[in-house]
């Protein structure tokens, strides 16, 4: 069991550097100094070993001869250590890798270390193999796109998502709307609102509720129950978790947690490689799924159809295949490896947590602490820096316990307020009903 932790608060690297510029171009307002922002340091699990690995591997190569500068951009994307970049050199140079298509002797080679990926991002996520499967992307996006595509919308579908969530996760509304299904956002007493109403009406058509693990914007964590509470409450409803700004600093352990479909970036873990991301999908959701394109990689074979009572047809792929299309970047695969190999020396996912955690907790404190010399806080923080939560998504202290409810908080980021659709409203769900209802209310 995870203690509860509060959220880490976010500040943008532009806010930041313009508070920076404002203060050494007007010293006469406020100059930061060491004394104001680094005394005390703190002393978090883990530091020594951090601070070892950044002096040799991560700090010669961002700092130059006379203005040495810190990586802020972790949000945008993590940053590799000089072990990972040797580390792939290495494994590069060591043999030959071809085409996973064929099978030769370099194409096997290449084929192992894809599954071994495979199996390592199970781990890494404590899935089951027989309950989850991972298809390689080339990034959350990615996999978003693949999920818009293959997900079965129907004129009866609802497509939910919260308020706060990645364009990538709005995009998928646009498949939804295609199929003429209904779309809108909720904020998160809303959703906390709908689960703890009635089932919906009964329908066959099949609906989807959409939110990330972690707002990449605020930092706020968002209750991971929701997942058992829809499948419990919400007859024919499916769940994406948005990880990519989770899965960096958290434990997601999908043998308690049980999303449908999850997406990541893997250069968000860990830097390298770019261009490389994993759609998590639950195989019992998969079977419902609708594939419409094919290619390379994704077919067994086809035919064209040339002529006369010679209609085309195709033999496709089950499982992963069926949706990676064309050649995967194996090479770019292989190299998760090293960023693998360095979280199992930071101590694992668990251990990273603490740490980020503590240094987030120093960091709230000690920007609040500024002050001009009126009084006056120099510094205001972005979204919920008091509400704890447990970290450890999966972990007991994540149950439904009232004291660990999310309070309601409006994210600056505001997808569609109303509901749209192209079939009558009379025939949509309660959930839908009632989100659509108080959208109205608050335009009027």
């Amino acid at each position: 069991m995870s203690p509860t932790q509060p959220n880490a608060p976010v500040v943008t690297t532009v806010s930041l550097v313009l508070l920076l510029l404002l203060f050494s171009s007007f010293p006469d307002v406020y100059r930061i100094t060491d004394r104001h922002v680094m005394d005390p340091t703190p002393t978090c699990p883990i530091s020594p070993l951090v601070e070892r690995i950044y002096a040799h591997e991560v700090a010669p190569r961002v700092a130059s001869d006379s203005t040495p500068f810190h990586y802020l951009d972790f949000t945008g994307s993590s940053i590799y250590t000089t072990t990972q970049a040797s580390e792939y050199h290495a494994l590069l140079s060591a043999g030959v890798y071809g085409n996973p298509h064929s099978k030769s002797l370099s194409s096997r080679l290449s084929t192992q270390h894809v599954n071994d990926m495979r199996q390592r991002i199970l781990e890494y996520f404590n899935a089951d193999p027989d309950e989850y499967m991972v298809v390689f992307t080339r990034s959350a996006t990615g996999a978003l796109n693949l999920l818009g595509e293959a997900f079965p919308f129907t004129d009866q579908s609802q497509f939910v998502y919260l308020e706060a969530n990645h364009n990538s996760v709005l995009g998928v509304r646009s498949y939804a709307q295609k199929a003429g299904a209904r779309v809108g956002a909720m904020t998160e007493d809303e959703v906390e609102r709908w689960l703890a109403s009635d089932g919906d009406e009964p329908s066959d058509a099949w609906n989807l509720l959409a939110y990330p693990a972690k707002d990449n914007f605020e930092g706020v964590l968002y209750p991971l129950e929701w997942i058992e509470r829809v499948h419990e409450k919400k007859p024919n409803w499916m769940v994406l978790l948005d990880t990519a700004a989770f899965a960096p600093t958290y434990r997601l352990d999908l043998s308690v947690v049980k999303p449908d479909f999850a997406v990541v970036s893997w250069y968000k873990v860990f830097g390298l490689p770019s261009g490389v991301g994993s759609w998590i999908v639950k195989r019992s959701s998969e079977k419902h799924l609708q594939r419409v394109f094919w290619g390379g990689s994704s077919v067994f074979t086809a035919t064209a159809g040339h002529g006369a009572g010679n209609a085309p047809w195709e033999v496709r792929f089950q499982g992963e295949a069926r949706y990676e299309d064309g050649t995967l970047p194996f090479l770019e695969i292989g190299s998760l490896r090293t960023g693998f190999d360095l979280m199992d020396r930071l101590g694992g996912i668990d251990s990273v947590q603490e740490y980020v955690t503590c240094l987030g907790k120093y960091l709230s404190s000690r920007l609040q602490s500024l002050r001009h010399s009126n009084g006056v806080a120099l510094v205001k923080l972005n979204g919920n820096t008091t509400r704890t939560q447990s970290a450890s998504l999966g972990s007991p202290a994540s149950s439904s316990s009232s004291r660990n409810r999310p309070t309601a908080r409006r994210s600056s980021r505001i997808g569609p307020r109303r509901w749209s659709s192209q079939r009558p409203a009379s025939r949509s769900g309660t959930g839908a009903r009632a989100a659509r209802a108080r959208a109205t209310e608050r335009a009027t």
